[in-house]
């Protein structure tokens, strides 16, 4: 983790506030992208060869940011870094502005909603002082077959504890080699199945997504999950239930046999 430099941080609070200011939807969703991507330039640094982050338009290179996606844990984590530094305020309201205002097929066809709803997940933890310990915790359950851990872009690097609620947890199998990883993803109300199966494809590079689906593994069954349910209201209902349960992204033809202790270890 590097903090920006002084220069950049006075950068991404000018970012901030113009997207307050703004009126426009897409205005708003610009500065916010600006804000992530001084954060993480370096990164990101192959999405803009020439290296000015000041007058990098994010929008515009939406479509070649496939498999670019920062992982969720990370992404949240920065959010959560920069909205306390820059003591901004009312993100909450910004947010809903432009998950309400911003045309649809932004939403649903670009990482514009990935970027957003991870927005929500950095504003739940800010409101809850029990997510903000929980947010730097690794959590174990994560550790793959070979001892690593797995992030939401499959990276080996430290995972954010599953009992934070800013988080939802998914299981992707391999069916080449047969491992299953772990990965998180942001777990707010405006996180659908539909969405999240989306991001997950995309993040993936997944040319079937129609062959795919979410599905919900509980008391040994296995569920696929329509496009509008919430994995986590889900999670929110079995965990008051105390029931053990694992989602998962996999082919809907595909045979799974799931261990038992990953069902256990992730609920």
């Amino acid at each position: 983790f590097m903090p920006p430099t002084t220069q950049k941080m006075e950068t991404i609070k000018i970012c901030l506030r113009k997207m307050q200011h703004h009126y426009s939807p897409l205005k708003k969703l610009e500065n916010l992208l600006r804000v992530i991507f001084l954060a993480i330039g370096k990164q990101q640094s192959c999405d803009n060869p020439s290296g000015d982050m000041e007058n990098y338009d994010p929008i515009s290179i939406e479509s070649n940011k496939i498999k670019t996606l920062p992982p969720a844990d990370e992404l949240v984590r920065w959010l959560v870094y920069l909205l306390a530094r820059t003591s901004t305020v009312g993100c909450e309201v910004e947010a809903w502005y432009m998950w309400e205002l911003l045309p649809k097929q932004l939403l649903t066809t670009g990482d514009s909603s990935y970027y957003l709803i991870t927005l929500f997940s950095a504003i739940d933890v800010l409101k809850n002082t029990e997510s903000i310990r929980k947010l730097g915790q690794v959590d174990d359950s994560s550790i793959t077959e070979d001892g690593s851990y797995c992030s939401s872009l499959g990276s080996v690097s430290p995972v954010l504890s599953s009992s934070s609620d800013a988080f939802v947890k998914v299981a992707v199998p391999d069916e080449l080699d047969g491992s299953i990883r772990y990965h998180t993803f942001p777990g707010v109300p405006q996180m659908t199945a539909g969405k999240l199966c989306r991001v997950i494809a995309h993040q993936f590079g997944i040319t079937n997504p129609e062959d795919h689906g979410l599905y919900l593994l509980v008391d040994g069954y296995e569920t696929c999950l329509l496009a509008n349910e919430c994995p986590d209201l889900i999670r929110h209902q079995l965990k008051q239930a105390h029931k053990a349960h694992l989602f998962a992204y996999k082919r809907h033809e595909a045979k799974i046999a799931w261990p038992k202790f990953a069902v256990s270890s992730l609920s």
